[in-house]
């Protein structure tokens, strides 16, 4: 008898939407990124070994972005394959802190407040598009 084993790895991860009134904060992955190149997303990214979601997430932004997060809570929860991998991508909506406001690009190309005029799937990773909808659901845009 033959049996086949797929090993799909699973990675946990996180991203931040970051609001304020109205708007919500996006990057631009840089162009010579490998994996979608050029397109917005979320910060935020893989948990590491025995880290929670929101230490990754408080993590991930203050590795990206340079600043902290306040009142965060947990949004959606967007579980997808890539072919090769299982992805557990957990999105929270948080705010940054009001004595940090100033944003540096460490990972990214470029950074923008979203209003919902703004948002054209096709410019976006996919699967965050459906953020657009929670939002408008949270009353935030």
């Amino acid at each position: 008898m033959f049996f086949s084993y797929i090993n799909y790895m699973v990675i946990h991860a996180v991203a931040a939407v970051i609001v304020r009134p109205g708007a919500f904060l996006a990057v631009k992955r840089k162009k010579e990124m490998k994996r979608d190149p050029g397109v917005w997303e979320f910060p935020g990214g893989k948990m590491e070994p025995n880290e929670s979601a929101l230490e990754a997430l408080h993590r991930e932004v203050k590795e990206e972005l340079g600043v902290t997060i306040t009142n965060v809570e947990n949004i959606f929860f967007y579980p997808f394959s890539d072919g090769n991998h299982t992805i557990h991508l957990t999105y929270f909506m948080a705010q940054l802190n009001e004595e940090e406001q100033r944003i540096q690009l460490i990972d990214h190309e470029q950074w923008k407040w979203f209003q919902e005029a703004d948002f054209d799937p096709k410019d976006w990773l996919d699967g965050d598009e459906q953020i657009l909808a929670i939002l408008k659901k949270l009353k935030v845009l």
